[in-house]
Parts: C-alpha cells; sequence; structure tokens
C-alpha cells in the first residue's frame, strides 16, 4: 500500500513537472514560483510568452503599489511618530519594487508586440 502511494506521488510530480514549463498562462494567471519566472526570462522568445511575462509583472507591480498604500496609510496615521518608522520604509521599499516591477512589464510589454 505504501509503495503504491510513493509511486503515485512520484508519477505525479512526474507529469506536473513535465507541465508546469510548457505551460502558458492567461492573462490573469500570475501564481508563478520565482524559479518559474526565472526560466520564462531566460527561454522566452515569442511574442506571447513576453506578453505572459508582462502581464506577470504588472500583477507584481499592482501588488506592490497596494502595499505602499495601505503602508502609507499607516504611517500617516501615526501620531508623534517614530524617529524609523517601519511603515515609512515599507512605504518605501514597495514604490521602489513597484517603479522596477513597472519598468520590468514595459521591456516585456515591447518585446510582446515585435
Amino acid at each position: 500500500m505504501k509503495a503504491a502511494q510513493t509511486l503515485l506521488i512520484a508519477v505525479s510530480i512526474a507529469a506536473l513537472a513535465a507541465v508546469v514549463p510548457a505551460q502558458t498562462a492567461s492573462a490573469s494567471e500570475s501564481h508563478y514560483t520565482k524559479q518559474q519566472i526565472k526560466e520564462m526570462m531566460r527561454d522566452a522568445h515569442t511574442p506571447e510568452q513576453y506578453r505572459v511575462l508582462g502581464t506577470w509583472f504588472r500583477s507584481q507591480e499592482q501588488m506592490f503599489d497596494e502595499k505602499a498604500a495601505a503602508e502609507k496609510k499607516e504611517w500617516e496615521q501615526r501620531v508623534g511618530g517614530y524617529k524609523v518608522d517601519p511603515a515609512r520604509n515599507l512605504y518605501g521599499y514597495y514604490v521602489e519594487k513597484a517603479q522596477e516591477m513597472s519598468a520590468r512589464a514595459e521591456h516585456y510589454e515591447r518585446w510582446s508586440s515585435q
């Protein structure tokens, strides 16, 4: 019984490993691991692959914009403040990451239209 379960798990992992690299996601898909994104960035050569990357980076930009807005709200609500406010630091970090994601999205969007 245990051997059958182990075999089933091994076959499932092998099947998943074969499908994931060949996967082309819809525009709304944004659930990729960092490793999958690195592989896509390395292997991309078609407009569709560049479009997927551009869409993923846009979703990351939006996520960081939302986090920055939340941290800014928390930072502004504090009265008296701290010399080093963690919310202020996180706000700056998230803004910077959103800008980085925007630049990467623009890069891949340009490549997808060529």
